[in-house]
């Protein structure tokens, strides 16, 4: 997100305003899926290979949203697939917007798992 906010900002529009880390969580959700993969590892700041003085973005935030942190250590183990704030607990004025976005996400992940298990075979 360093770039082309511009660029970011319409895409982000386009995809029902789910900022791009979280598509790339729900495409990751669809990997895991076809793989049969139940659990991931979210790094850090600490741990991240690029920094720098321009750093814009949380994983610590981020990934407290997907999982929880491994003590003493700057990890965070993420099942999957992840869970979501329940519906319940959202404000009911946000509510239709919140699975407006859920069922977006979850088309990706369909279609992620899809991509994946036309080239993978687990059996």
């Amino acid at each position: 997100g360093m770039g082309d906010f511009e660029g970011i900002k319409q895409a982000t529009k386009v995809c029902h305003d789910i900022q791009p880390a979280q598509l790339l969580m729900a495409a990751i959700n669809g990997l895991g899926m076809a793989l049969g993969v139940d659990m991931i590892v979210g790094i850090g700041d600490k741990n991240q290979i690029s920094q720098g003085a321009k750093f814009y973005f949380s994983y610590e935030r981020f990934f407290e949203n997907y999982g929880e942190l491994i003590p003493a250590t700057n990890f965070y183990r993420i099942p999957l697939p992840y869970a979501e704030k329940p519906l319940d607990l959202i404000d009911a004025n946000h509510r239709k917007r919140s699975q407006n976005k859920r069922f977006f996400k979850n088309e990706i992940k369909d279609q992620a798992a899809f991509s994946i298990k036309q080239y993978v075979d687990l059996h």
